[in-house]
This record gives structure tokens, sequence and C-alpha cells, in this order.
């Protein structure tokens, strides 16, 4: 094949782009500190340490750094180091407020602001921050008299958001502050509540919804799916040292389960319990302990273990006693003056609230209660990040009331933190943020708890917004919230319509748009950094990533059904760190919707299906111009993809069969056919060849009616390349003989347990066995169709080479190699 030579502006054009990426993806991380404490230095009659061996700053002439909307003088031009961007200390510490301090003896840099605290060493990448070890991207170092230290990590510190405008040659960094305005007061709140009337607003969820096979075709389920992108590490389940750990998304953000395991534990919800059980060795299962949760109403939904600390997050609806006389009530708040006011409740009976539970588990027999926080509000998700876990939740909003002076319904949300006395406090109007172009009747919260320390308060942050499906990454945060802005328009027919008659009305105009809020995680506390728009909206969390400091979305726009003609279509689109777009690809596979997607790096997999199931490769190389690179056609759809490797990747979804019914009118039917699912289908990809995917290995569980709760949370799935193993639990249905011919004819039940698989890219998968907790006395009575039991299994995992089902009322341990059963543990 025959090359040419790239021009110099192309040669540029790549560098530019390169080092944008690598700024982006966490090298945009150092300040050019110059010595911001002189009079410091002078006092300790100590020079700052010499710098210590490393490459060279690149100077940057004609890069401006910018610090909320102020350009900084700089007495120094930034600096580009092993890929760290360095600017002048002085300018930026007085521009974030932040008090800095240099030991000359032990020649060591502080910075104080708001109770945060960074500790940094010239020639050493190790610092910390509010006491906590961090090794930083680039050492601080010192070029005469100034000092060099990370940006990123230094602004971000100080919870300002860094971004990088590569072609515009600045650098800005922006507080939330800056950002985003205060509600500020009462009156203020009922004008945003007002304007967002007006405006037409609705949010919620569309009616699109999220797309299942529902009886005979393909119709919107109006419930939406489980709000729950790991790098190629997600490939594997495996934990440390060999225990399988929660399939995540996102390596290094782990995710609520039902079930936890540290390979000597397991932790199990269990009801309104928590079952703290000895695991190994497996034909030693003892139960440890079960934390009995003394609130009737709290309803334990996930779990989190880190060494010695539990974490219960759950659901309650309990009313709080207090009246509003006796809670810490809000500046600026409504006077209360009737004596029905002042004896109401905060949280009316009926009022959820989301209850975070951080126990000391250091003695597996006997758990100890540390903290408890609780905020009103429906609980969305959550995420662990090291030491900290973020809980989100949205908290409805009675606009009508407010907006009518009802004195009895709360303006602002409530929570309490056992490390604050434990008493609901009402949030501060001034702490309530919202979003100037887009107004909601509801409350975004989230909440940031310290779950290694019993005595550090929860940060709570409070928008007025909403979330609806959450993508977290280890530094950021994004919440998605569709948004239906709905208006009047008016249509004139042509000529010739309505009998000849040109007659004018009034139609209404719905425009779907998909709003993301990109948030800063930081040592617990959650901080606003940018807003995004994006047209559609998303199926669920795998439909977002992010990636070298750029955000992905796949969207699907438009209705099913629609009388008017407009189809559904399917988009991508790549947003920078501004959150503004800047690559798109629009209008795949018109006619149909998304069922699921994944981001592999530069590579993403969609799945959209009508009547076959079309799976697109996409390539995100270049941000500012993604594209197909081919796509491959096969019968059903995955509902779920998972990576093998970087050239594989495994869908679970449902086969499906296409049948043209003359019974049925053609307005009604397509021309083509209607497709009906039948059993779960397993099929392994392969990518290598990206401009020709194909199914290498597929195998089908039962007819139509086999179900699994994988293909609607992917934490039930257990997988492990090292050990050629995947496992899920799955209940299957079984069509009779006599209605073999028929796709509408649904399965009779035929089993409920786990299905266990070797896989590998030669064989494809090759059923091991299969697991089940129930009896023959419980088959027996189940008949045709199961609807549930304390035996079914709801997870597997390993320890070692051992195999663990969970179902609520039993613990089995299996040999991985011949799957013999080795343990039993009835749980009470």
């Amino acid at each position: 094949m025959e090359t040419k030579e790239e021009s110099p502006m192309k040669r540029k054009a790549a560098a530019a782009l390169a080092l944008g990426a690598l700024l982006a993806a966490g090298g945009l991380t150092a300040i050019l500190l110059q010595n911001a404490s002189t009079a410091t230095a002078e006092a300790d009659n100590a020079p700052p340490p010499a710098l210590s061996a490393q490459a060279a700053p690149t100077l940057l002439d004609g890069f401006t750094v910018e610090v909320n909307g102020q350009a900084l003088a700089l007495d120094t031009p930034p600096r580009l180091a092993d890929g760290t961007l360095l600017v002048p200390l002085r300018s930026i510490a007085e521009a974030l407020g932040a008090t800095v301090d240099y030991d000359g003896t032990a020649g060591s840099i502080t910075a104080v602001k708001d109770g945060n605290r960074v500790d940094l060493t010239p020639g050493s990448v190790n610092a910390e921050k509010n006491g906590k070890a961090v090794q930083l991207a680039a050492a601080p170092v010192r070029d005469g008299d100034t000092v060099l230290v990370p940006l990123r990590f230094f602004a971000e510190a100080f919870g300002t958001a860094v971004k990088w405008d590569g072609a515009a040659k600045r650098v800005t960094a922006e507080s939330e502050d800056y950002l985003l305005p205060a509600v500020g007061s009462y009156a203020k709140l009922k004008e945003l509540l007002a304007a967002a009337q007006d405006e037409g607003i609705v949010i919620g969820p569309t009616d699109r919804g999220s797309l299942q096979l529902k009886g005979d075709i393909a119709v919107q389920d109006q419930a939406g799916s489980v709000s729950v992108q790991k790098s190629m590490a997600a490939a594997d389940t495996s934990g440390s040292p060999d225990y399988s750990a929660t399939n995540v998304q996102v390596e290094g953000v782990d995710e609520g389960d039902v079930v936890k395991t540290d390979g000597q534990f397991i932790y199990q919800v269990n009801g309104k319990r928590i079952m703290i059980v000895r695991a190994a060795p497996e034909d030693g299962m003892a139960l440890e302990s079960v934390i009995s949760l003394e609130d009737a109403a709290f309803t334990p939904r996930e779990l989190y273990v880190d060494g010695d600390r539990l974490t219960v997050i759950g659901t309650s609806r309990v009313v709080r006693q207090e009246t509003r006389s006796e809670v810490s009530p809000a500046k600026d708040s409504l006077p209360v003056e009737s004596s029905i006011a002042a004896k109401r409740l905060i949280a009316p009976f009926g009022d959820a609230t989301v209850k975070i539970r951080v126990y000391d588990i250091a003695d597996r027999k006997a758990p100890k209660l540390m903290k408890e926080v609780e905020t009103e509000g429906s609980y969305v998700t959550s995420r662990r990040i090291g030491e900290e876990v973020y809980v989100i939740a949205n908290r409805y909003l009675n606009r009508y009331a407010i907006l009518q002076d009802n004195q009895e319904t709360p303006a602002v949300p409530s929570y309490r933190d056992s490390t604050q006395s434990g008493q609901w406090t009402e949030a501060q109007y001034g702490d309530i943020r919202y979003f100037p172009e887009s107004l909601y009747s509801a409350y975004l919260m989230v909440a940031g708890i310290d779950t290694a320390s019993s005595g550090t308060p929860a940060e709570v942050s409070v928008y007025l917004g909403s979330a609806d499906n959450v993508f977290a990454s280890a530094d950021h945060l994004y919440a998605a919230f569709p948004r239906r802005q709905v208006s009047e328009e008016r249509v004139k027919p042509a000529e010739g319509d309505a009998g000849g008659i040109a007659v004018e009305y009034v139609g209404i105009k719905v425009e779907e748009t998909t709003e993301v809020y990109k948030f800063l995680l930081d040592n617990g506390k959650a901080r606003f950094a940018a807003k995004g728009n994006v047209p559609g909206t998303v199926l669920n969390q795998f439909s977002m990533d992010e990636h070298n400091g750029y955000f992905r979305i796949a969207t699907t726009k438009g209705k099913q059904w629609s009388r008017a003609g407009e189809k559904l279509t399917n988009n991508v689109y790549v947003l920078n760190e501004d959150m503004g777009v800047t690559g798109q690809i629009e209008g795949i596979a018109p006619g149909e919707s998304i069922y699921s997607v994944r981001f592999m790096g530069n590579r993403g997999y969609m799945v959209t299906f009508q009547k076959v199931d079309p799976l697109f490769v996409l390539d995100f190389s270049n941000p500012e111009s993604p594209s197909i690179l081919g796509q491959l056609k096969i019968p059903g759809y995955s509902d779920y993809l998972h990576p093998y490797d970087e050239n594989h990747l495994i869908g679970f979804g449902k086969d499906a069969v296409v049948v043209t019914d003359e019974r049925y009118e053609k307005s009604l039917q397509p021309p083509e056919g209607t497709a009906y699912y039948q059993g779960m289908k397993v099929s392994m990809f392969d990518v290598t060849d990206v401009s020709q995917p194909k199914e290498l290995f597929q195998t089908v569980i039962g007819d139509r009616g086999t179900d699994s709760e994988l293909l609607r949370n992917h934490k039930a799935l257990l997988f492990s390349r090292d050990k050629n193993l995947l496992a899920f639990p799955v209940t299957v249905a079984k069509v009779p003989e006599g209605q073999k011919n028929s796709p509408t004819a649904y399965g009779q039940f035929a089993f409920q347990g786990a299905y266990v698989y070797h896989v590998d890219l030669q064989e494809g998968f090759r059923l091991r066995g299969t697991v089940t907790h129930l009896s023959d006395d419980e088959i027996n009575k189940t008949g045709n169709a199961f609807y549930g039991s304390k035996h079914q299994i709801e997870r597997l995992l390993y320890i070692g080479d051992t195999l663990y089902s969970l179902s609520q009322g039993q613990i089995r341990t299996q040999s991985l190699d011949t799957l013999a059963e080795t343990g039993r543990l009835e749980l009470p």
C-alpha cells in the first residue's frame, strides 16, 4: 500500500490533539508556583530545595490561565513538564484564596483553604491531601525562585474544576460558586419555580422509556432500566488475591450490591437483615452474625465492604417526629405562624428517605454502628471510591403548593447526620445551587460519606435538579436526566388538505433532550464542574463513558409509535471537559432503539433492535470525528455487553424470530413482519476486524419466557477469563412439544438456579453444569410459572477454587473443577 507523508499542518494538528488528550487524561495537573511565601522563606533564611533531576519544562508561549473568569498576570509563562502544565504559584494561590506556607527546614509547602489542606515537597511525587497520601502525576520542582507544583491536583484539591482548551491556548479553573448561583431565599425559589412552569418544562421519564420485548411484539416499557464502564479491566470480575468482586463498570469505582465478599467472609442483604458468613474454608461455613435493623421502615438495598468497614444503603419511609420548630431551620425560611404549620412534620408519613449506615466490623461476630446519615429523597444509585461512598438521591418538590405559599409544604430538603447531633437539619438556601438554563421542580442531593472516620461529617450537596442515570469515574460523577420541552406550534396544512380548505391549528411540539451534570469528586465532596446537553434520552449508565478527558454518550431520539411518522434515531456524542459537543454520529439505525452500549477505550459498541440485532462498532480515536467502523446483523438482541478482551465481547440478551402474520391488517403490522423474542441468548463477538465484526459462538437457553436478572442488572454476572468461568442466575422456561412451531408460545417453568459455563475462544460456551437451591418439593409445587422463592439463586461468587451460590435461604459451595457440592449452609 502506498503511503503519503502527512503535511506539516496535519502533523501539528495531530500533535496538538495528542497533547490535549494527554493533558485531559490527567496530565493537566501542575501549577508553576512562584514563591508565594517569600517572607516566610526569608524569615527562615533558607532557600527552597534545589531542583531535582527531571526533564526540563517546555515553555508554552501564548497560553493563558484564568481563574473564575479572570486572567492571571503570570510573571513566568506556563510550561509543560512530562505532560503536566505548570503556572506560577503566587498568582494562582491568591486567585484561589489559598494560604501558602513554606517550611524552609523541611523543604515542604503547605496550602490551606476552607479546611482543606495540601502538603507538597519539591522533588517528590508523594503528597498529602487532607492527611491522605496522594501520588502526583509530576513532582513539584523549583526553577530559581519559582516553585512548580501539579495544577489539576492543586486547584481541584480546593474545589476548583480545571479545563483545558488547546485550540484557544487557555486553561481555566472555575469554582462551583462562580459557575452556579445560589437560590439564596424562599422568594427566589418561588421565582425560579414560576419560571420553570412558564417555560413548559416537563421532567421525568420520557414516554419512550427503556425498550423491552413484551407480549408479542417489541414495545416500550415505562418502568425504565436500573441505573447502575469499566475500562478493559471490567472484563474480569476477579478480586484480589483470588476471589471475585462485584462486576462494575469502571475499574476502581465500586458499585453497591446485595452480596459482597472479602475472600474470608460473605456479606448479604437478606430481607430486612444483613448476614455475615464465614466463607472459607467451605466445609466450615458458619453464620458469624446477623445485623437486625430495628427500623421497621428501613429496607437495605446495597452493601459496600472495605476492610473493617461495612456500609449499608437502603430506603425508608419513616416519619420524623420533630415539628418544624424542633428542626434547624433554613435561613429565610417561611415564618411559622399557624399552629398547624408549627406542628406539621417536616417529612410527612410516606415521604421517602435514603439511609446510610456505616458499621465497624473488626469483630465480625459483633458489628458496631459507627455513623448514620439520612437524607430526604428517593434513592438513585451510589458509588464507592477509596474510603468515600457517594449517594445520589432525588427529592420531589411540590411546585404548585410552594407557588401558593402553602406553609405546610417543605420548601427545602432536610438531612440528618449522627456525627452532627443526629437531628434533622434543613438545607440553607444559600447552599442550594441552581442551573440558570435548567429549572426543575426537584432537588438533586449528593451525599459523600467518609467510611473510615467515625467523626467526619457527611458532605451533602444540594442542587435544584434531578438525576435519572449516573456514570462515575474515579474523579467525576455525571448525572443525566431527560428533559422534555413542551411548546405550542401553529401548523398550517398544505393547500388541498382538509377538503381543500387550509385550516390553521395549534399543535404540540415536544423536544426531548438529556442534560448531563458533571461533578468533581474530591474527598467525599461533590462540586459542580460543567453542564452539557444532547438530543434524545439515554438507556442506562452504560450509555455513558469518560475516556482521556472526553465524555461519550449514546442516545435515542423520537418515538417508537408515532402517527406523525416520526422515526426513532440513535446518536452518539463526544463532549469535552467543558461539556461542549466536539463530535457526533447521528441517525444510526433509523426506526430502531438502543438496547445496549459498551465503550472500551477508543472503541464503542452499540446494539439496536427492531427485528434483527445490528451490532455497531464505533471509533472514537478522533474525538472530533467519531465514525462507524462496521456492523453485524444477526437475529435477536443483546441487553448487556461485557468485554472478554480488547477484541472480543460477550452479549447477553434474547434470541428472536421474524414472522409475517396475514391475519393482521397491514396497517397494524410492518410488511416485513414482526419480531418475537425467544430464549435467552449468549453470544461471543469477534471485533478483531472492526469493519467486519462476526459472531464466533452462541448458545440459547430455554424458550420464550426464559429470563435472567443479568439482562437488567450487570452485577448478576460472574466472569473470570483466567478461570474460563462464566456464570449467572437464570429462570428457564420450556415450550411443550406440541407448541414448538409457534413463535408466540410461552414456555412453562422448567428450572431456576445458575448456569455455569466454561468459556474460551476455542470452544466458545460449554455448559459445565447447573446449580439450584430448589428442592424437588418446591419444583413440584411451582407449576407452569415461577413466582419466586427464598431459594431463588441471586448471586454467584468464587473464593479460590470454590464456587458459591447464594439465595435468601441458603449458601452452597461447589468445586469449580467438577461442580460437585462441597458444602451447604441454611440461612435462618
